[in-house]
């Protein structure tokens, strides 16, 4: 499978998918095929940033959980924010400011 740079640059994108009233969409058969999902399979949406979603489908054996996929060598941007990125995160929030009572 090729890996998630090489489809995002990749020239000839799929067919759009509208979302409806409902906030349904439908999942390309060729990208269902691709990722093994069937109908009757459970998948959850996790957000990965703006107008991105990452559809995974849970419940397999064998495959990592999405932390454990974090957490592994196989996470492009894993180390990206530094060995523990909630300090990252700390670190740009800065300390709380305090209120005057």
């Amino acid at each position: 499978m090729a890996s998630w740079r090489d489809k995002v640059k990749a020239t000839k994108r799929p067919a759009p998918t509208r979302v409806s009233t409902n906030g349904q969409i439908v999942l390309p058969a060729k990208a269902r095929r691709a990722a093994g999902i069937q109908p009757g399979d459970l998948v959850v949406s996790v957000p990965v940033g703006p107008g991105a979603l990452l559809i995974e489908k849970v419940g397999r054996e064998g495959a990592l959980s999405w932390r454990e996929f974090l957490d592994s060598d196989a996470n492009l941007l894993k180390g990206l924010w530094g060995p523990d990125p909630q300090a990252y995160i700390d670190e740009l929030r800065g300390p709380w400011p305090e209120e005057d009572s």
